[in-house]
């Protein structure tokens, strides 16, 4: 990464999306033009357990292919599922 570049709160992201043109502010107060990512964060799915003796594998499924849909309209960078 090139000199200067470390933002305030981190290291500026790159990623190919080249509509996420956006401007971060660097530790020695100058802006820097760099790309934005885009995440879908999801978690807790406890997929295939039961809750009270029912099984949740239908609506978990039902769920899942909402955010599949969601993943094709968002078109995120990255999808992190914490399970």
């Amino acid at each position: 990464m090139a000199h200067g570049t470390q933002a305030v709160h981190g290291v500026i992201p790159q990623c190919s999306n080249p509509h996420s043109d956006i401007v971060f502010p660097v530790a020695d107060g100058s802006k820097q033009r760099g790309l934005s990512m885009k995440f879908l964060h999801t978690s807790d799915w406890h997929l295939g357990r039961a809750l009270h003796g029912q099984s949740l594998l239908e609506d978990q499924e039902f769920v899942l292919e909402q955010v599949v849909d969601l993943v094709h309209q968002e078109k995120p960078d990255a999808v992190i599922v914490a399970l």
